[in-house]
């Protein structure tokens, strides 16, 4: 009899197209090989621009990892100053993963946030919340 695995979505990275090349989008092995160790499908989640994808993905999936990066959340978005050592991650990125955690929260699905991600789920909870 076989058992059947949950599909976990991951976010990944994205660059957008510059110098002539091409926006890339990526996924960092650790992250579903983990997923996939510890019993999970890996559903790797393209960060698309269209709500209805976005909501046919989390449809799709019992969790999700919303995974780190080496940039920064927009701290502008939140009405906040920016450093001058602060490095934005791409609007599209951080568009598509706050839905997701959205989308995530809302429907009380098992989240898996790691560095910005863990900022990002903090700041969607805290705007539900309307906690300034």
């Amino acid at each position: 009899m076989s058992t059947v695995r949950p599909m976990v979505g991951i976010t990944g990275d994205f660059r957008p197209e510059r110098y002539n090349g091409a926006a890339l989008s990526w996924f960092n092995a650790g992250y579903y090989d983990c997923v996939s160790a510890a019993g999970g499908l890996p559903f790797l989640m393209a960060p698309v621009q269209q709500d209805d994808d976005i909501l046919r993905m989390m449809d799709t999936v019992g969790g999700v990892v919303l995974s780190g990066c080496t940039l920064d959340l927009d701290p502008t978005r939140q009405k906040k100053h920016q450093h001058p050592s602060v490095r934005v991650m791409p609007r599209r990125r951080e568009d598509f993963d706050r839905r997701v955690a959205e989308l995530a929260i809302q429907r009380k699905m098992p989240i898996l946030a790691i560095g910005s991600g863990m900022q990002l789920e903090e700041m969607v909870q805290k705007e539900r919340a309307n906690i300034t």
